[in-house]
Order: structure tokens, then sequence, then C-alpha cells
């Protein structure tokens, strides 16, 4: 990623400016414990994994032995901490981590932390700032209503996640525009891929108007990735793009949320769509979602989600079935699923001021490319202490 090297001084110069001894730094705790069971009427898929970790998709019916049986599980994993330090009115850090690991069905002991967000803002002024670090794409960043919350909708109409970037913020007025060049992906081995060996970072630019839960949208991302081949030239070039539209409204005491979007090839940066592009072949995918919480109460809420995402050239999606040896998981980089369908509708009930109890009810109609059709029920319930 040799564009991005030119980045490192700006992040080294935040970084001093954050360091400074000058004077104390303020320290404020954020984030929630959540604990609970789940359980499902067959088994699904956690990107991927067969567990109820966080479920994003049905499994294929008729996958495997036992898939039909009901299963359940206790987690907290999806607990989530996070620490912002405050060095002066313009330079601010944040450290946010869970505990997910798709890898691990029902973890006690076994569970550790995993990064989601660092980064470093610094407000050149009050309409100004930079961001560098790794935080939420500014590509579809709006989120749906659900205690699952490392879920979510993912692959499944919600599309934007996590990226490594640097980011400038400018707002005028009630108009909001944001700029950001960030890394074409994740590889957590111990080798360099495709993503460093990609010469273009990703892209990225949104603009939205209007305050709080009442706002509209755009935003758009583009690059191009070096896919590993057997040509003489050892890669094929195959570009990269996200188009979304995105919108909160508040009625009466809830609010409503809604993002529809269209990509190619954007799941090879760590966008969580269903458009895995190969050296072969590019794949595009359109998807989006509706969601909203309504109090009924002081004390009661109900809230859900409508979503979906499905693969235009349904064609070029790999096949489920030779994407593992077992297919006991699928490598959720490359899952053949070609339409995605999931509804979650939930109450919760205040107990206090910082604890809740829920429970959320969701439906997961999945189609693969050589399975056919998977649809599971899941039900989430358990306690949500706010930090």
């Amino acid at each position: 990623m040799k564009p991005l090297l030119y980045l490192m001084p700006v992040a080294i110069t935040v970084a001093c400016v954050a360091s400074s001894p000058a004077q104390a730094i303020e320290l404020k705790a954020k984030g929630f414990i959540k604990v609970g069971a789940v359980g499902a009427n067959r088994a699904v898929n956690s990107f991927g994994q067969e567990n109820l970790a966080a479920p994003t998709a049905a499994r294929p019916q008729g996958d495997f032995t036992l898939l039909d049986k009901e299963v359940t599980s206790f987690q907290a994993a999806q607990t989530r901490l996070g620490m912002e330090a405050i060095v002066d009115p313009t330079t601010r850090g944040y450290v946010e981590f869970d505990f997910i690991d798709f890898t691990k069905a029902s973890p006690t002991t076994q569970m550790v932390p995993r990064v989601r967000i660092a980064k470093i803002d610094y407000d050149f002024s009050e309409t100004r700032r930079l961001t560098v670090g790794q935080d939420w794409d500014i590509f579809s960043p709006t989120n749906t209503s659900t205690y699952n919350y490392v879920g979510n909708n993912f692959q499944a109409g919600n599309s934007g996640f996590m990226r490594s970037q640097a980011i400038l913020t400018d707002r005028h007025g009630d108009l909001e525009m944001r700029y950001a060049l960030g890394m074409v992906g994740s590889n957590a081995t111990a080798t360099n891929a495709d993503i460093e060996k990609s010469d273009l970072p990703t892209f990225a630019v949104a603009a939205a108007y209007g305050t709080g839960m009442n706002r509209v949208g755009v935003s758009a991302i583009g690059s191009r990735l070096k896919l590993a081949d057997g040509s003489p030239r050892g890669y094929a070039s195959r570009g990269v793009y996200g188009l979304s539209a995105f919108g909160e409204k508040s009625v009466g005491t809830g609010s409503i949320r809604a993002e529809v979007y269209t990509s190619q090839n954007l799941e090879n940066t760590g966008s969580l769509t269903l458009s895995r592009g190969r050296a072969a072949t590019s794949v595009r995918d359109v998807g989006g979602f509706l969601s909203g919480k309504f109090p009924l109460d002081e004390a009661w809420s109900l809230f859900g989600t409508a979503g979906l995402a499905t693969v235009r050239n349904k064609g070029a999606v790999s096949n489920a079935s030779t994407l593992t040896a077992g297919r006991r998981s699928f490598d959720a980089t490359t899952l053949g699923i070609t339409t995605n369908v999931a509804v979650k509708l939930g109450i919760d009930h205040k107990l206090s001021e910082k604890l809740s109890w829920f429970t959320e009810l969701s439906r997961f109609n999945t189609v693969f490319k050589d399975f056919g059709n998977g649809h599971s029920y899941v039900v989430d319930a358990g306690l949500f202490l706010s930090i």
C-alpha cells in the first residue's frame, strides 16, 4: 500500500500531539456488558462459521447431519469495552474492543479481546477534524436497531464495517462532508497478500445533510485490487466500487433508519456485502435495510429490522461446496451465498437507568449457489448493562 506510506507522517504528528505531557489526560470508559442465551431451530452461520456467536445467515438445507436439530448457547462475547483519552479540546484518542472469535462456538475463559476501534482525532477548528486509525468506514455509515451488535444485518443489507484509514471531516452548517483514504482490506496471516500488493488505497467520500436523528446522505468508495492468478504477470486487476444512500428520521419518541447500496468486489476490501470478486471475474450485488425503534412508555420499547442483499450476477459466485474440504465452516469471504434476507423483531425493558432485559427474534432466509435455500429462526434473550 505505497500511497498510504505518505500518511504516516500525519499519523505520527497527531500521535505526538496526543502524547504531550503538558497536562493531565482525562479518561472516559464507554461500552456495555451483554450476557444471555441464544437458541435456533436449526444451525446458522456467524460470518461463515456454524455457531451462535453472531448469527448472520442460515445454513443450507440438508448440508450436514444434525443441522436440522435445535441448538442453544450462552454468549457474553459481544460485550464491548472502550476507553476515550481526552488530551485537550482539540485532541483525543479512542480504543474499543470486544471478545468475539467466530471460531469459538460457546467460549468462557477462552475468550480474548478483539480490537474494534483504535483512532486519534485532531480538530483543526470547530468545523474540521482529522481522524487517523481503525474506525467505522465512512461508506454506508448507518446501523440497525438490534441487540445482535456484531452480526447486525451484515451480509443482509448493512454493508459498512471497520477500516484502517485517514478521514477528513468538514462541517458547513447542517452539511457534513467526509473524505477518506484507507487500506483495501485486512490480513491476519503472517505474510503479505493481495491487499498489501495492491497499489491503490480505497478512496471514499460521504455527504450528509441534517442533524442528530434527522439526516439524509450519500456515500461512495472505490479502488482497484490486484488478485493473484496463474498468469505470467501473476495477478489480475479488478475494479472495486460501492454507492449508497442512507437516512435517519425521528418519529415521535422513536426513530427509523434506512440504507440502500450497490457494489462490485467490495467484500474483498472488508465491507460486509456479498460481492466477493475473484481474479477470473467480478461480483456485483445490491442490498439495503429498514430499521426502527419505538418506545412504548418510559420502560418498554419495540425494535425491528428488515434487510436483504442479493448478487446481481449469480453465476459468478463461488460454489459453497468447493470452499472447504468438510464444509463445516464456510470461508467468511467466499460464502457461496447469492441472496440473504434477515428480518428481526424485539422488545426490551429498562430495569434501571443503565440495565435492561431484551428478547429478539430473527428469521434468516439464505440462498446458496449450489445448495439451494436455508432458513432458520434465532431467539436472543438476556441482560444489557450500559457503561
